[in-house]
């Protein structure tokens, strides 16, 4: 049975090296090869690559959450704004603390985002090495709300 929808959290740190990018892409490959919607933020590594495999394949749906607040949908060939899950100010530049925060909020909001909704699947990708773990956060929060999560990490002993 299709996967109705398929939220993706993953390491940016996955996207430094060529060996993790291959194996993390070859991972979204299959598990969203069932998708009829992919959720994903827009940071590099796995967020754009969810999009891309999403938009290569069966996935009719995707939505991409930003940290700018907007919540960014496209059936096939065009991204148009769909809601806000957000609307305060943006960190300045060089506002680490501030940056972390609003990152953590979208993950947050994201899973929320899915609540309810039958046969959402959350698929996690670790980079061990990373030290942000704001993966880990994500598939936290999904956990919590009783969603099925698959986790994979790379650089695990």
């Amino acid at each position: 049975m299709a996967d109705q929808v398929v939220i993706v959290t993953g390491s940016r740190a996955l996207a430094d090296s060529p060996e993790a990018t291959r194996w993390a892409r070859e991972i979204l490959v299959r598990e969203l090869s069932e998708a009829a919607t992919v959720i994903a933020g827009d940071a590099r590594g796995p967020d754009e690559w969810a999009h891309e495999i999403a938009l290569a394949g069966r996935a009719g749906w995707q939505v991409r959450w930003q940290l700018d607040g907007r919540v960014m949908a496209r059936l096939l060939f065009e991204w148009q704004e769909e809601s806000r899950w957000h609307n305060d100010p943006m960190p300045r530049r060089g506002d680490r603390e501030g940056w972390r925060q609003i990152c953590l909020a979208r993950n947050v909001a994201m899973i929320a985002s899915c609540e309810g909704r039958a046969g959402t699947r959350i698929v996690g990708l670790i980079d061990a090495a990373s030290k942000t773990r704001g993966t880990q956060h994500t598939l936290s929060i999904a956990r919590s709300g009783g969603f099925n999560v698959t986790q994979f990490v790379w650089g695990a002993s």
